[in-house]
């Protein structure tokens, strides 16, 4: 799917819920890691706000720290969708990222902070 197409709601099929938390992306072991926000969060994928995200298709290391509850959630994912800076007005630029797997530790800590949010 080409950036900037079809509709984010086409790759959801969980509920998300509001989450700022800071979020740490990385390609490879060799790449720098890139950083940015949470948006949004799902049991299924992730809003992180970004001005310059990888492009669809990249599958990237994610590692999201939480401080409520207290941990860190880590993981791989898919870029699923992209949003240029200034396109929609009053909406950051950022991703969609589609979980791929997330490490058993962090699968509790996913669940409570959607069900607090």
């Amino acid at each position: 799917m080409p950036a900037n197409s079809g509709s984010p709601s086409d790759f959801r099929e969980n509920t998300r819920a509001p989450l700022h938390a800071p979020a740490t992306l990385q390609v490879d072991a060799f790449s720098e890691p890139l950083a940015g926000f949470t948006g949004d969060i799902s049991l299924g994928g992730m809003f992180v706000k970004m001005r310059n995200p990888p492009p669809v298709g990249t599958i990237l290391r994610f590692e999201i720290e939480l401080e409520e509850p207290t941990g860190t959630i880590r993981g791989m994912g898919e870029v699923a969708w992209l949003r240029a800076h200034g396109l929609a007005s009053g909406q950051p630029a950022g991703m969609g990222m589609q979980f791929r797997f997330v490490e058993e530790d962090g699968e509790p800590l996913l669940r409570q902070a959607i069900e607090e949010a």
